[in-house]
């Protein structure tokens, strides 16, 4: 998160990213209780884990287009390309 903000704004970007982390480590052994009394071992889990890939892929798609400031300056990366074949540069297992 610090590689895409300003400096100047890093503290500010870090209190509002750790104060939803700050609320679900508060809130999650309370819900996590309740999900265990009412069914299945491994049902807290499975939301819990539901849950940090959607925080994930929601954080990727919201930074995917976001250029660190120190790379502003450069030209963005064009889609790497394989190399093109050339007959005869594959090498065969057999001594010439």
């Amino acid at each position: 998160m610090a590689a895409v903000v300003a400096p100047e704004e890093r503290p500010a970007a870090a209190s509002i990213t750790a104060v939803p982390r700050s609320l679900a480590a508060a809130l999650s052994p309370l819900i996590a209780g309740y999900l265990l009394s009412v069914s299945d071992f491994g049902v807290p889990l499975i939301v819990a884990g539901t849950i940090k890939i959607v925080y994930d892929l929601l954080l990727l798609a919201t930074f995917r287009t976001v250029r660190p400031p120190e790379e502003e300056d450069r030209p963005a990366r064009e889609p790497r390309r394989s190399a093109p074949r050339v007959a005869g540069s594959e090498e065969s297992g057999a001594d010439g």
